[in-house]
């Protein structure tokens, strides 16, 4: 007889079980909320709790911020610290600079405009501003018409989008 279970032990180590996995669900959806702490330290949280690191300029840092983040997505977390300091992102780099950082830079031949509208260069430029920092550059060849751009890949994608969009016809909406 003293071999025999009560069976006590099996339904508490089953409750126990159900409320850590239920403490753990409820855990991982709770919101973050910061209530005017620097931006480091929101940073910093932000970091622990989507695993991904944001980097903010030094000028950044002591700024109070306020902020309620219901979900702790990368880009949403980036997104919130941003529009809390006053600044924008591009990858984990959080800043108030007019160019995003170039990185790795290489050098691509785009060929010419169908049409090329007047001051295009002028154009394009502006619109690649922020892809341009460091030794970033864009020129046109006014004889051949060829666009030969110095930048990131992301900056390289943005140069193909907005040569695309300048060389089609047709209107669009923004």
């Amino acid at each position: 007889m003293t071999s025999r279970s009560s069976g006590r032990p099996v339904v508490r180590s089953s409750a126990t079980t159900c409320m850590l996995l239920l403490a753990a669900v409820l855990g991982t959806a709770e919101p973050l909320v910061c209530r005017g702490f620097d931006a480091a330290t929101a940073a910093n949280a932000l970091t622990a709790q989507g695993g991904t690191l944001l980097r903010l300029d030094p000028a950044l840092r002591a700024a109070p911020v306020w902020f309620f983040l219901p979900e702790a997505g990368s880009d949403s977390a980036r997104q919130t610290l941003a529009h809390a300091v006053g600044c924008w992102w591009s990858g984990s780099w959080l800043t108030t600079a007019r160019e995003t950082p170039v990185g790795e830079a290489d050098v691509r031949t785009y060929p010419p405009l169908p049409a090329r509208p007047p001051q295009a260069e002028d154009l394009v430029r502006g619109l690649m501003r922020p892809w341009l920092s460091g030794d970033g550059g864009l020129v046109l060849d006014a004889q051949s018409g060829i666009w030969t751009v110095t930048t990131s890949p992301r900056g390289h994608a943005q140069a193909e989008l907005i040569l695309a969009a300048i060389s089609d016809p047709h209107p669009r909406a923004p």
